[in-house]
Parts: structure tokens; sequence; C-alpha cells
């Protein structure tokens, strides 16, 4: 995986799924999975305290193969940002969010297909505090 970036101090987490077999791959997706369909290296957790000297804030979002993408929605502080993310199944982004001082609220949502075909939606929150 290329173009991740970090700060000092930051916390990205990971999770890898060995196949086992011939022809089975490596699976990356990230350590924090608030849905089935959304998984986040950065955030690692749904609360984040980021210092004020760091003026934007880079989410590391990895999607599941069962989303679908034109559903996905994308709000900071109540302000549509879903043109920032370009959601794609079975794939990852780095999304770079300007915050503002004090409490801010990210809200992320996409449908996806439970396996017997029906649609199922589910927002995940995000909460960072710039300090």
């Amino acid at each position: 995986m290329e173009g991740i970036p970090t700060v000092p101090g930051a916390v990205h987490r990971y999770r890898l799924d060995c196949g086992r077999g011939a022809g089975k791959t490596l699976a990356v997706s990230g350590g924090f999975a608030p849905t089935k369909f959304l998984s986040l290296a950065s955030p690692s957790g749904a609360s984040t305290r980021v210092s004020r000297a760091q003026a934007t804030f880079p989410v590391v979002v990895f999607y599941d193969e069962a989303i679908l993408p034109e559903s996905f929605r994308a709000t900071l502080n109540g302000v549509d940002v879903s043109g920032r993310f370009r959601p794609k199944p079975a794939n990852h982004e780095v999304v770079r969010l300007q915050l503002k001082p004090g409490h801010n609220e990210v809200v992320l949502s996409v449908q996806g297909r439970r396996p017997t075909g029906e649609p199922l939606s589910l927002p995940t929150r995000l909460e960072f505090q710039v300090q």
C-alpha cells in the first residue's frame, strides 16, 4: 500500500487476513470496523483527539466488496463532503479532511448487500476533538 500519510503520534490499525492454500492472498483492511461495509485504519476509534497544529486529518477507509458505491454519503459537521470520497468495492483510499478547532463530527454511510441480496445501510459516526 502506497500513499498512506502519517504524522508524529498518529496511530493506524490494520487487519491482515492471510489466506491458506494455493492461490490465496493477503487481505488488508482497517483495524477499526464500525460496520460490515466500512473499516478504518485511521482513525483507530470512534473518538480521536487531534493537535491544533495538524490542519488536516487523513481518514484511511477500506470498502467491503458488497458496498453499493452510489449510496455512499459523507458529512463533516453537517456539510456534505461525499464528493471527496471515491468508494469502490474491495478497495481503500485516503481522504484528508480539514477540521476546525473544537468538536468535529464525520458521518459516513453506505449501503451494502447482505448475503441474501437485500440492501442494508449502516452509518458510521466519528468524532474529532481538535485541541
